[in-house]
């Protein structure tokens, strides 16, 4: 009896150790693809330049049992765009799911206001997670609805992350 005890001591004091190391997932570096867009301004037709120059990064990370997923946008636009240039269901819309899959989670980042400043810009997502073990990546769609165009939000597709 006395050989056990200083052995369930020991035990008592490594256990609550190995509970946090245990705990604590282990963590991948994020895995980002980042595609450059130019998009000309559909509303606009005169002699000056009007293209925007949209860059966008899609990353996932996997941690433990899940995967983290967000993106960041940045935006050049030319020096003759005015402000009110887009209708209010602009944005990005950010997905989470395995590859050739539904989305099993979808954010939407909006940009009617950033964007309608006439101004350079960045905006980055909340990141989100999904838990599963299966390989999982990330897809960006930047949504512009042309503000006097006549049309619907126009769907501009950006490269995925790789599979994590």
């Amino acid at each position: 009896m006395q050989r056990t005890l200083p052995a369930l001591l020991v035990l008592a004091a490594v256990l609550p150790a190995l509970g946090t190391a245990a705990a604590a997932a282990p963590s991948a570096p994020p895995a980002c693809t980042t595609s450059n867009s130019t998009i000309d301004t559909p509303t606009y037709s005169g002699p000056w330049p009007d293209n925007w120059e949209i860059s966008v990064t899609a990353c996932a990370q996997r941690i433990g049992p899940r995967v983290r997923h967000y993106a960041i946008v940045t935006w050049d636009v030319a020096s003759t765009i005015g402000m009110s240039t887009f209708n209010p269901s602009t944005g990005l819309q950010i997905d989470g799911h395995r590859p050739g899959r539904a989305p099993a989670r979808t954010q939407w980042l909006d940009l009617y206001k950033p964007l309608n400043t006439g101004k350079d810009g960045h905006r980055a997502s909340k990141v989100f997670d999904v838990r599963g073990t299966a390989a999982a990546q990330t897809s960006v769609a930047l949504y512009l609805d042309w503000r006097n165009d006549g049309k619907d939000a126009v769907r501009y597709a950006f490269r995925a992350s790789p599979a994590v």
